[in-house]
């Protein structure tokens, strides 16, 4: 239920930005099988989106990094991925690109403005 409750809330063009972004993020979290940890060295910026999906670079995580044996990791969330049949990727990838949320870092999630943009 919580699923579908967020697939569903990325879509309503009425919810906050950051709410929406937030479960975006989660979704991704899951789909991909990633810990937390993990998304501390995902840069929004190495995200591309393809008709088949999404694919992310994991530039530092527990296994991987500057100074580790593999340098990049890489995850995938198809667009298949989905219990309520919405289009949450591609709606939430959008988001991601914007304004609000496409600026320079080497961390993927910022933290909230005041209004929740």
């Amino acid at each position: 239920a919580m699923v579908i409750s967020m697939e569903l809330y990325i879509i309503d063009d009425s919810k906050p930005l950051y709410y929406k972004a937030y479960a975006w993020f989660k979704l991704v979290r899951l789909w991909a099988a990633l810990r937390f940890d993990d998304t501390l060295g995902m840069n929004p910026q190495h995200m591309k989106f393809t008709g088949s999906g999404l694919e992310c670079l994991i530039e530092r995580s527990k296994t991987s990094g500057p100074g580790k044996r593999v340098r990049w990791l890489t995850c995938y969330v198809s667009t298949q991925a989905t219990i309520s049949g919405a289009d949450w990727l591609g709606k939430g990838f959008i988001i991601w690109q914007s304004h609000a949320f496409a600026f320079a870092r080497d961390y993927f999630l910022p933290m909230p403005s005041a209004d929740l943009t």
